[in-house]
């Protein structure tokens, strides 16, 4: 499922790229890394013994120091979040949520699909 969340989020973020009309600078997203601190955010909330939330938003991520700035500066300006809760068995289940600047919302789906979506 991990991985599957990656390469979806790297869709996702060559979308996001794409959509982002003016920003000619590149837009290079590391899946993996994302993935990663998220699953070890998790991983922090059960040792804790907390509720697991249902997202988590990269800037949450940033703060808490599972990723860095750079890690998250294709997303500067959006709200990115990821969902920590999806059931793996619905391939239309939404992994991650961006909302853009033009008030729609980009989801990412954990078939590796993206599409908009309304907030």
């Amino acid at each position: 499922m991990a991985i599957g969340a990656a390469v979806a989020i790297m869709v996702a973020a060559g979308l996001i790229y794409l959509l982002m009309a003016g920003d000619t600078s590149p837009a290079k997203i590391d899946g993996l890394k994302i993935v990663a601190a998220a699953s070890a955010y998790t991983r922090e909330l059960i040792a804790h013994r907390q509720p697991i939330p249902k997202t988590v938003s990269l800037n949450e991520l940033l703060t808490r120091g599972y990723l860095k700035p750079a890690d998250v500066a294709p997303f500067q300006g959006l709200d990115a979040a990821l969902v920590l809760t999806s059931d793996a068995s619905d391939p239309r289940g939404v992994l991650m949520r961006v909302h853009m600047p033009d008030g729609t919302d980009l989801v990412l789906l954990a078939d590796g699909s993206a599409q908009q979506a309304a907030r």
